[in-house]
């Protein structure tokens, strides 16, 4: 017998569809900025760094990063955002 869905995380069709959205925006802001090259992300990282007063964390996740194997994460498909979920849509 299948289990109760968990009506904490039951989202309504129009929440889940504004999160879609939102998301998909975000992925191609982001693929946007990264077409701009090294030098536009470390101005947004420095801007961002500055503006939240969180250089220092940005720069730890930076090394963090920086330690990645890009052979590995492309052998992976780390390199790309996933593809969308697929919901079910039931009447």
């Amino acid at each position: 017998m299948p289990a109760a869905p968990d009506v904490d995380r039951i989202q309504p069709l129009g929440e889940v569809v504004e999160d879609l959205v939102a998301d998909l925006h975000f992925r191609r802001q982001v693929e946007k900025l990264h077409r701009l090259g090294s030098r536009a992300v470390g101005e947004l990282l420095a801007e961002i760094g500055e503006q939240r007063m969180c250089r220092s964390f940005i720069d730890r996740r930076l090394e963090a990063y920086g330690r990645l194997d890009p052979e590995v994460l492309r052998a992976l498909d780390g390199d790309r955002f996933p593809r969308p979920p697929l919901y079910e849509v039931k009447p």
